[in-house]
C-alpha cells in the first residue's frame, strides 16, 4: 500500500473510533467489511447484511427545482451491520448507506429496524437516479432464512 493511503486509512480508522467512543461503542464493535475496485469492476456478488430503508427524492422534469411539477421517486436504501470501506482505486470510501437497485418488480414493504440479507453486483453511481456513490443491483433478498426477492 501506498504511504499516502496508509495515512488515509488510518485517519479513517481514527475518526471511527472516536465516532464510536462518543456514541457508547467500543473499539471491538468497529470492524469494516473491505471490498476493492475488482469486485465491482468484475461484477462479483457480494452479501450485505442490515436495515432498509425507504426513501424520497424529486425526479423529472426538474428533479427538486419545480417542485410542485416534478414526479417523487421512491428508492430502497441498505444501511449495512457493519460499514463498509471500499478502495476504489486508491480512494478509500467509507459506505454508511447503500442504494438498493432491483432488477424485477419488487412491490414489498421493508419492515423498519428489521435485518435482510441482500446479495447482488456493486457498481459506481452513473445517473441522476442514483443517490449513493456505489448502488448495489440486489439479486436476492433474504429476510432470516427466508428468500423474499428473486430478481435475476
Amino acid at each position: 500500500m501506498k504511504r499516502k493511503t496508509k495515512q488515509n486509512l488510518l485517519i479513517l480508522l481514527i475518526t471511527m473510533i472516536m465516532t464510536a467512543k462518543s456514541s457508547g461503542n467500543t473499539f471491538l464493535e468497529i470492524v469494516f467489511r473491505e471490498y476493492d475496485k475488482s469486485d465491482w469492476r468484475d461484477k462479483k456478488i457480494i452479501t450485505l447484511t442490515g436495515s432498509i430503508v425507504k426513501k424520497s427524492f424529486y425526479g423529472p422534469p426538474n428533479f427538486g427545482e419545480t417542485p410542485n411539477n416534478d414526479n417523487i421517486e421512491i428508492y430502497f436504501f441498505l444501511l449495512p451491520d457493519t460499514p463498509i470501506l471500499y478502495d476504489d482505486e486508491g480512494k478509500h470510501i467509507c459506505l454508511k448507506e447503500i442504494q438498493l437497485v432491483f432488477t424485477a418488480v419488487y412491490r414489498k414493504n421493508f419492515d423498519a429496524g428489521k435485518n435482510y440479507t441482500v446479495s447482488g453486483k456493486m457498481q459506481k453511481a452513473t445517473t441522476g437516479h442514483h443517490h449513493t456513490d456505489f448502488i448495489l443491483i440486489v439479486e436476492d433478498v433474504y429476510e432470516g432464512a427466508i428468500l423474499i426477492n428473486y430478481g435475476r
